[in-house]
């Protein structure tokens, strides 16, 4: 009796386990409906294929490989986190191209017409072509020399430039240099941020090291993988324990300013 009363009580907490991911991916994919990130018909072909991951789910939470698609479950709803906002994105893109088909549209009608050089190179900057951004602001001040805030943005984009590709990072407020071994911009007293320094440092890092590290990576996952499906799920841990190791030893450095 004891042990039917101990199944059925790891029964139900399994089923409350899978309501609850469920209801965070649904919550999830509603919520970037809501914020535009998803249309319609996306937020429905993902409800339903998560209302069937829960189905199937809950069908095999007396069979191994109940914890299996858990972990699968875990890693849609990661990829969820990232999918609205890269959807988001490629319009957000787009609605920029089309606006940069207009300014060039404007221009062929008026090549002196600074304001479609200026929203030209506005629309360039927030796509991430900042040569064509410097390019379209030189262009309106040979126009116009006198524009204040035509200056301030092509100053902006030539500091943008140079944290791309020089070896200095730059303030994202003032534009002003980071000088060695500080954390806080002297001039506006802004602090770096870590993942501002990651991320600068990893551009920087050699891309051989990086690919041997995330091949290693991969590599420990799947092994971690395999000998959870095994049961040996010791050395499954021991995987994951030296894999956390490493991780930290690269970034250390990275997450430091010199």
């Amino acid at each position: 009796m004891a042990s039917a009363v101990a199944v059925a009580l790891v029964t139900v907490f399994k089923w409350a386990l899978v309501a609850c991911i469920s209801f965070g991916l649904a919550y999830r994919l509603v919520s970037a409906w809501f914020e535009r990130e998803l249309a319609a018909w996306e937020t429905v072909a993902l409800l339903g294929g998560l209302f069937g991951i829960a189905v199937l789910a809950i069908k095999l939470s007396n069979s191994p490989w109940f914890f299996i698609l858990l972990g699968g479950a875990g890693l849609v709803m990661l990829l969820l986190r990232a999918v609205p906002g890269r959807l988001a994105k490629q319009r957000r893109r787009q609605m920029l191209e089309d606006d940069i088909s207009r300014y060039q549209g404007a221009i062929q009608f008026d090549p002196r017409n600074i304001a479609a050089y200026s929203f030209l190179a506005d629309a360039y900057f927030k796509l991430g072509e900042i040569d064509r951004a410097i390019e379209c602001y030189r262009k309106s001040l040979e126009i116009d020399p006198k524009q204040t805030e035509e200056k301030k943005k092509l100053e902006r984009a030539l500091r943008e430039k140079w944290m791309r590709e020089g070896s200095t990072m730059f303030c994202p407020r003032c534009f002003q240099p980071r000088l060695p071994k500080h954390d806080e911009c002297l001039d506006c007293g802004r602090a770096f941020r870590l993942h501002e320094t990651l991320a600068f440092n990893l551009r920087r890092a050699p891309r051989a090291s990086l690919l041997v590290w995330a091949a290693g990576a991969v590599g420990a996952l799947v092994l971690m993988l395999a000998f959870t499906i095994s049961g040996y799920i010791a050395f499954a841990v021991l995987i994951g324990l030296a894999l956390i190791a490493t991780t930290v030893m690269v970034l250390r450095p990275l997450a430091k300013w010199e």
